[in-house]
């Protein structure tokens, strides 16, 4: 194993068998645990899901539209928009 090769014959020494025997039972026991937890959040949701609208309209204003000035680019004033100042010459 340490030349990254894994011969196949491995999957049936005693030792593999053994591990793979003790690893069924936790597997089976977190399948029936997520099965029972996704089973326990559909049914929350269903009954989260019907409860009844309210009978009154809820008020939402709708957002003030403004109008902004479009502003000229940096570059278009003959200035860098985040470098510092040099001096220009005649």
């Amino acid at each position: 194993m340490h030349t990254g090769h894994v011969p196949w014959t491995i999957v049936v020494q005693p030792a593999f068998l053994l591990g793979l025997a003790f690893q069924l039972p936790f597997a089976l026991a977190a399948l029936l645990i997520a099965w029972a937890l996704d089973s326990a959040a559909r049914a929350v949701g269903q009954a989260l899901g019907s409860r009844p609208l309210p009978a009154f309209q809820i008020f939402v204003p709708e957002p003030a539209r403004v109008v902004a000035v479009p502003r000229t680019v940096g570059l278009a004033r003959g200035y860098g928009e985040r470098a510092p100042p040099f001096a220009r010459r005649p």
